[in-house]
């Protein structure tokens, strides 16, 4: 027997009660956006589908084919013609306490439509450093785990003061991701963004973008980005596969530009 807000099930009636994902957040999600129908940056999608199934130590004999086929099959079941969005939730579909006994995954996949197609922010965000908690870089921290307290309460702190984002912080106080986005900056043309083994969400867009990046012959470079070089950069940006690249112009008391912004998602 279960009881749910006041309602009693038998426990074979309600799926949460043996769900991992739930009783433990053991799992990962993926965020998708829905460009003409289609999945955007699928190739790098299903690379860190993988990477996250084989960090965590997820086997099945469903693979990933079967899971983007069902992906596509809600796709056109919601009628996402153009603009939409696609969660998938992987989550230990096993029986124990913290230690499971299997390791067979299951996976829900929801979605949603969206108005517009990527488009550059009219007004600059504002923004500051999250300073309630630090993340920890390691073996798990690129993974989107469906354990994010962290960026729920980071988010719920931006809300209260009024903010579009925060920069979150690892433990020696460096800038290394938003609390939706991954980070970028650029100080003199020069992109530079931090690298996952600082602790960031290794991002799909921020991959694809690292990519663009270098097809394009632009200056880039990947290293710590401690608070005075943020702060003293040219522009800031953060963006994730959703909403593509958001430029910042405010933080504490700077202001930023977005020519370089502008110039990189005109190639989107």
């Amino acid at each position: 027997m279960i009881c749910i807000n006041g309602q009693f099930h038998s426990d074979d009636s309600v799926s949460i009660s043996a769900n991992r994902g739930f009783l433990y957040g053991d799992g990962f999600f993926e965020s998708m956006r829905i460009r003409k129908g289609k999945i955007a940056f699928e190739y790098y999608h299903r690379q860190r589908f993988l990477k996250s199934l084989s960090l965590l130590g997820l086997s099945n004999e469903v693979d990933l084919s079967k899971i983007f086929d069902d992906i596509y099959t809600l796709i056109g079941r919601l009628n996402i013609v153009n603009n939409g969005k696609i969660r998938a939730s992987i989550y230990r579909k096993s029986t124990g306490l913290y230690t499971p006994e299997e390791h067979d995954f299951g996976y829900v996949i929801t979605g949603t439509l969206l108005d517009n197609d990527y488009l550059l922010n009219e007004r600059g965000l504002t923004v500051d450093f999250y300073n309630d908690q630090f993340k920890m870089p390691g073996k798990y921290s690129e993974i989107k785990s469906l354990s994010s307290q962290l960026y729920v309460m980071a988010s719920m702190h931006a809300q209260q003061y009024q903010l579009d984002e925060l920069i979150i912080c690892n433990h020696l106080s460096n800038g290394i991701e938003g609390n939706t986005s991954n980070l970028f900056i650029v100080k003199n043309n020069i992109i530079q963004t931090s690298p996952i083994s600082e602790g960031a969400v290794d991002g799909v867009f921020r991959r694809q973008l690292i990519d663009k990046i270098i097809q394009q012959n632009i200056r880039f470079e990947e290293l710590p980005l401690t608070r005075e070089m943020i702060t003293n950069s040219d522009e800031i940006w953060f963006c994730n596969t959703v909403r593509a690249i958001r430029w910042v112009e405010k933080l504490n008391y700077g202001t930023y530009t977005n020519a370089v912004a502008k110039n990189i998602s005109s190639l989107y």
